[in-house]
Formats: C-alpha cells, structure tokens, sequence
C-alpha cells in the first residue's frame, strides 16, 4: 500500500521540474536557438570550404595530367617521325617549314591544347668552349655537316597551363 503525502499549497514535485524550469516551459530559450545555428553553420562553412578546395585541387591536378599526356603523346609522335637532316642553305625554308608544320599532325588530348616546337638545337661535335677550346655539345647553329643529332624543345599549352619538354631525334645509322 502507497501513502501519499500531502504536498504544500504551491510546491512543484520533483517530476514537473525539467532542467530547472517548472513543466510549463518545456522548450528551448532563443539564445540557445541562436548559439546552436551558429555552431552548425560554422561546421556546415568549414566542410563546405574544405571540400571546394579539394575539388579545385583535383580539377589542377587532373588538367596537369593532361598537358602531361599531350606532351608525352607529342613528343613520341616527334620520335618515330623520320630525322629531318640539317639543311643546305638552299632547303632552310623547306626545313623549317617541316617543324612548323608539325603540330598540325598532330591530335590534341583535349580540344583548346595547342602544341609546338619552340626550339631546334643540333649536335655539334666542335662547339666553342669558354677557355677557348672546343667541346661537344647541342647548339643553336646546324654545323656543316649534319651530326646525326638534334634536340627538339616541344611546347603545350592550355587552359593557361604551359609544360615543355625536350627530346632528342637522331639518324638511323
């Protein structure tokens, strides 16, 4: 058997007391409102720039890659091609019109690549050298008699990316 005290006129058990209020408030105060979003919004921002800055991150790493595999494709393309000798005073146009050209065979990864030849340089077994002497070397001179060897300096460009790379082509024996 239960024996129910009398309570005093005015008293609040201890059941219609949540979190120090009496039962008739039960909710949530405006500032506690307030203080919660602001702490959501502030993960929520915090996620949101992170993962803007991993997609941006991705994007340039990935376009990277392509020019990579531009210039990769260019430049195998460039060294199966057959060896362009130095010219005779006679075929400098011809030859030079040859490398110009030579993008132009070439198929962009992505459309808006644009690939060229920036620079020629040819072997010379007798370069000058700075004490006077002669030493072997790529220059920007054809020497008179073909060498065999030239370096090729392959350039692509896009999306305001530019990569280079050089390659050197020589003369089947």
């Amino acid at each position: 058997m239960r024996v129910r005290l009398p309570r005093a006129k005015g008293a609040v058990s201890t059941r219609d007391v949540v979190a120090g209020r009496p039962r008739a408030q039960h909710g949530f105060v405006l500032i506690e409102v307030v203080v919660s979003l602001a702490l959501v919004g502030s993960v929520v921002l915090a996620l949101a720039g992170a993962l803007l800055m991993l997609v941006n991150s991705t994007r340039s790493t990935s376009e990277q890659q392509q020019i990579q595999l531009a210039l990769s494709a260019m430049s195998e393309s460039l060294l199966v091609a057959p060896y362009l000798p130095c010219p005779d005073d006679a075929d400098v146009d011809a030859y030079n019109d040859a490398y110009a050209a030579w993008p132009s065979r070439w198929t962009p990864t992505k459309p808006g690549m644009q690939a060229s030849i920036v620079a020629v340089e040819y072997w010379n077994e007798q370069l000058p050298s700075a004490d006077g002497g002669e030493r072997p070397g790529f220059g920007d001179v054809c020497p008179t008699i073909d060498q065999g060897a030239q370096r090729l300096t392959v350039e692509v460009v896009w999306k305001g990316r530019r990569e280079t790379a050089q390659i050197v082509t020589t003369a089947t024996p």
